[in-house]
This record gives structure tokens, C-alpha cells and sequence, in this order.
């Protein structure tokens, strides 16, 4: 009995290698191509024939000031020069930027949004958060005075778009209230 285990369990090993082994082989050489047509020392080519022409010369940049009704936000004034706002521990201040694409060649812009000369007191360190909701939503704390709000952003040419961004004096900031100077709008070219 003993024998005819041992016998059965060494044809398993043996039978199990031969699978592992056909199936090793066929997978190896599944590959290859079988057709005739298919000449000696010939290979097909990868190639990549996109041009790059995008750049960031001939975009607009505007900034307008949003206000809150009731969980609606609304963008009706501009932001033409420094702006300083006066804010409350947990308040949000809301803005939107729009870069516009007015070039007339090329396939469109690559760039970055930088808000640059943010001044606040010292008091408030660690307390200044900004935010963005649109294109993509982001939230962390400013830890210097040149911020990108967004980067790699790509538009069309003759196209548009949109970054809602948002600067919040956080909620456990001791004093009543801080001042905020928001610098300098800005784009970089990629």
C-alpha cells in the first residue's frame, strides 16, 4: 500500500513537471509570428511623429473678487491692482481666474498660475490656508510669499479656463481679525 502511494505521488511530480513544462514553452514561443510573410532580419519600427507646438505667449489673465450668498458664490468684481482684505478666524475669501488663450497661431498654451507677494503679519504664521475648488481641488497652508495655484494647465487655443481658489484665515487664529495683501497675479510659460 505504502508502495503504490509512493509510486502514484512520484507519477504526480513527474506529470505536474511535464504541464509546467508545456506550458512554459507554449507561452514563451506563443509570440513569434507564424506567417510566411514575415522575412529574416526585418522588425517593425516604433516611431512617434506628434509635433510639440504648444507654448504660453498671447494668454489673459483676470482675477475677480467672489462673494458668498447663501452657499452661492457670485464673481462680479475685479481684481485690477493689490488687493488687502481684512478677514475673521474661519472665513473664506473667493476668487476666480480666468486665462484666456488669444493667440492666432500655434495649438494652444501650457502654463502656471502663480500669486505672487502674499503679505500677511507674522501673527498669522501657519494660520493662511488657500484653497482651490476648480479645476481640481486642493487645500494646504501658505508657507511663503510666491504661491502656484496651479500648474501644468493646458488650453486650447482660443480657448478658456477657469481656477477657483479661495485664501482662509484659519478658525483657531487667536485675534478677532488679520489683514491680508494679495500680491501680484501672474503666469509662467511651460
Amino acid at each position: 500500500m505504502k508502495k503504490a502511494k509512493g509510486n502514484l505521488r512520484f507519477l504526480s511530480h513527474i506529470l505536474v513537471f511535464s504541464l509546467c513544462l508545456i506550458i512554459a514553452v507554449a507561452a514563451t514561443f506563443a509570440w513569434y509570428n507564424r506567417s510566411t510573410l514575415a522575412s529574416v532580419g526585418t522588425a517593425g519600427k516604433l516611431t512617434y511623429s506628434q509635433s510639440g507646438n504648444v507654448s504660453g505667449e498671447g494668454c489673459q489673465l483676470k482675477t475677480y473678487i467672489g462673494t458668498d450668498n447663501d452657499g452661492e458664490i457670485t464673481y462680479d468684481k475685479e481684481l485690477t491692482d493689490i488687493h488687502a482684505l481684512t478677514t475673521q478666524p474661519g472665513a473664506v475669501n473667493y476668487f476666480r481666474t480666468v486665462i484666456t488663450d488669444v493667440s492666432t497661431s500655434g495649438n494652444g498654451s501650457s502654463l502656471s498660475v502663480y500669486l505672487e507677494n502674499l503679505k500677511y503679519s507674522t501673527a498669522m504664521n501657519g494660520n493662511v490656508n488657500v484653497g482651490l475648488t476648480a479645476p481640481e481641488k486642493t487645500y494646504k497652508p501658505v508657507n511663503s510669499q510666491q504661491i502656484c495655484l496651479e500648474d501644468n494647465i493646458v488650453i486650447e487655443r482660443n480657448g478658456e479656463i477657469t481656477v477657483d481658489w479661495f485664501i482662509e484665515l484659519s478658525a483657531s487664529y487667536s485675534s478677532s481679525a488679520g489683514e491680508i495683501q494679495l500680491g501680484n497675479m501672474h503666469i509662467v510659460y511651460n
